[in-house]
């Protein structure tokens, strides 16, 4: 189950979401200005498969990627307990 947490840092807006078991996925979705915007998703703990029109990337503890706005994208955990946190300002 998939458990996200919203924060606000002064002009930061961050995300945190917790990924209880290996294969929760936060399904395909897009980002518009008015929906978020553009932001960077860093893999804060485990490992997460990112999947974009251009493929697909592993992402261990430390990665990050950017997300620029209108791409589709989704993330699935790899391993239990894994962690990513976007970030958009």
């Amino acid at each position: 189950m998939l458990m996200p947490k919203d924060l606000v840092f002064g002009n930061l807006e961050v995300t945190i979401y917790d990924f209880e078991f290996a294969g929760d996925i936060l399904p395909t979705h897009t980002h518009t200005e008015e929906n978020g915007g553009a932001h960077i998703t860093i893999c804060a703990r485990g490992s997460v498969e990112v999947e974009t029109d251009y493929g697909k990337q592993v992402l261990v503890e430390g990665n990050l990627v950017e997300f620029p706005l209108d791409q589709p994208h989704s993330i699935k955990a790899l391993v239990d307990n894994s962690r990513i946190v976007n970030v958009r300002t």
